[in-house]
């Protein structure tokens, strides 16, 4: 969607250790793809409020996957406001204006784990569960606010979406 970003901002609560592996893992894509990443460890509104602040025209923003401390909410407000692109990890945030998102679909999670649940239920003992890993990711894109950042969004994006917020 913004081949010209160079810089990539990933905002996460201080001491999260689900979001310091996720740091990582952005890293090695950020060196891949040629981009700085600027991860920023937050552990305050106000810290949270001051960094935000700092988002030039060309960044994006990765933003976490849990909503601690308003983080994803505020990404979502200085993102339209500044005209920055920002990926959510679920389609949740794109039906409220953010750009992109990639990640688990909720309703499909909820499926299986209902099925996880109804094993248990048949009296499947829960240490007999394998471990899983959400099934299906889906790409949601908002095109209005794409309208918005002036974007135009590629058709192969489009074909591949499964959710296209109009």
């Amino acid at each position: 969607l913004m081949p010209k970003v160079r810089r990539v901002w990933f905002v996460y609560r201080a001491g999260d250790p689900t979001d310091a592996a996720a740091v990582a893992a952005a890293d090695l894509a950020a060196r891949q793809l040629k981009v700085e990443l600027l991860p920023r460890s937050i552990e305050s509104p106000e810290q949270l409020r001051r960094a935000l602040l700092e988002l030039r025209p060309g960044d994006g923003i990765l933003s976490p996957e849990v909503d601690t401390l308003g983080i994803t909410a505020a990404i979502l407000d200085r993102s339209v406001k500044a005209r920055v692109p920002a990926v959510f990890a679920t389609a949740h945030w794109v039906a409220r204006g953010g750009l992109v998102s990639y990640g688990p679909d909720l309703y499909a999670q909820g499926v299986q784990a209902a099925g996880i649940v109804a094993r248990i239920l048949q009296g499947t003992r829960p240490q007999d569960l394998p471990v899983e890993y959400a099934d299906d990711l889906a790409l949601a894109i908002n095109l209005e606010t794409a309208r918005l950042f002036a974007l135009e969004v590629p058709r192969k994006i489009l074909f591949r979406a499964d959710v296209i917020q109009r």
